[in-house]
């Protein structure tokens, strides 16, 4: 569940008003302020300059923030949280923290290098736009837990005649 503040009025009784493909919208309950949330960031880090330049163009046109470097000590900040897409040659054989890894890998070998690097949180993908826009689609449902709007969770789903005990209290 993500806990969403209006960056307005610094209210926590914030609405989804509308789910998007990378992004949340919101409204603040209190003052009626619409704000957008990115579901995803991404860190993007390709040696290839043209491929580099045509990712990051691509996903700024559909509203991923991004941040791309050429290497990996040109990065100012960790990519800790955020999505971690790197070529294969640029990809650290560490952990880095990142919510999830995306390696892009375009010919066999580079697939079979990908692999033995690969641990659970990684997607190896070839290295156009339609594949990684594809990858952070689904890295972005599963991301967007959007709250429930009364703000108790998800605790009594279902019909009430799956439910151990019906309730008892002032909530139906």
């Amino acid at each position: 569940m993500r806990n969403q503040q209006c960056p307005q009025c610094a209210s926590a009784h914030v609405a989804a008003v509308r789910t998007m493909a990378y992004a949340i919208e919101w409204q603040c309950r209190r003052c009626q302020f619409v704000f957008v949330d990115a579901v995803i960031s991404v860190v993007l880090v390709d040696p290839d300059d043209s491929r580099r330049e045509a990712l990051v163009s691509q996903l700024i046109r559909e509203g991923v923030p991004v941040v791309a470097v050429s290497r990996l000590a040109e990065m100012e900040s960790w990519p800790i949280g955020k999505v971690f897409v790197a070529d294969v040659t640029a990809l650290p054989r560490f952990h880095t923290g990142a919510a999830h890894v995306i390696v892009l890998a375009d010919s066999d070998d580079d697939r079979r290098e990908a692999a033995l690097l690969a641990d659970g949180k990684t997607t190896i993908v070839p290295g156009d736009a339609a594949a990684i826009l594809t990858a952070l689609r689904s890295i972005a449902s599963a991301q967007a837990a959007v709250p429930s709007p009364t703000g108790l969770g998800d605790r009594r789903r279902g019909p009430r005649e799956r439910r151990k005990r019906p309730r008892t209290d002032r909530r139906s």
